[in-house]
């Protein structure tokens, strides 16, 4: 059913942290659990790939004013989370270590070349994107997101780490690749 849809592949977003506050590589670790689990699922019981979704934090604090009064029982708690306190949040060497560990587990599971005409995507589980005209669609991984500020999931250049988050998407996946003239 899902071809006859032309569905060719399953997106998640989710935030694999805990609140108020989960360090960023146990998110990191969970998300890559996460990966493999998804990945296996959707192969074995749809034929189609996973795509996962990374990002350098989550903080929905911004939005909230602590004047706007916490809930009863967080209170009680002592707990401020969501969506008062930082999630997660990721320095630039755990940013870099993050997409290392994202590009290692997809090609793993999704090795050059291992499409083909049984496969109802031909050519989909090719690892990472390439300029060789394989002809193969690669699963990518979506990062979230360019200025979301108010989320604390920004990879915009600021004042603290200027290009830091960038230069690590290109050393870690390489340059853009460019479309040749006329596509």
């Amino acid at each position: 059913m899902q071809h006859t849809r032309g569905l060719r592949c399953v997106v998640t977003y989710s935030a694999h942290g805990r609140y108020p506050l989960t360090d960023y590589d146990t998110v990191i670790d969970h998300g890559i659990s996460e990966l493999h689990s998804r990945a296996t699922f959707y192969k074995d019981r749809y034929g189609i790939p996973y795509v996962p979704t990374l990002s350098p934090g989550s903080d929905s604090s911004p939005r909230t004013l602590p004047s706007d009064g916490w809930p009863e029982s967080m209170q009680e708690l002592g707990q401020y989370g969501y969506p008062w306190s930082v999630s997660w949040t990721s320095n630039t060497s755990q940013w870099r270590s993050a997409l290392a560990q994202t590009k290692a587990a997809m090609a793993a599971l999704y090795p050059c070349g291992a499409g083909g005409a049984g496969n109802p995507v031909a050519g989909a589980y090719t690892g990472t994107a390439t300029a060789s005209g394989s002809g193969g669609w690669c699963p990518p991984v979506i990062i979230n997101a360019w200025n979301e500020w108010s989320e604390g999931a920004y990879l915009e250049p600021d004042t603290r780490t200027g290009m830091k988050r960038l230069e690590a998407i290109r050393d870690i996946f390489g340059p853009a690749v460019r479309p040749a003239a006329g596509l």
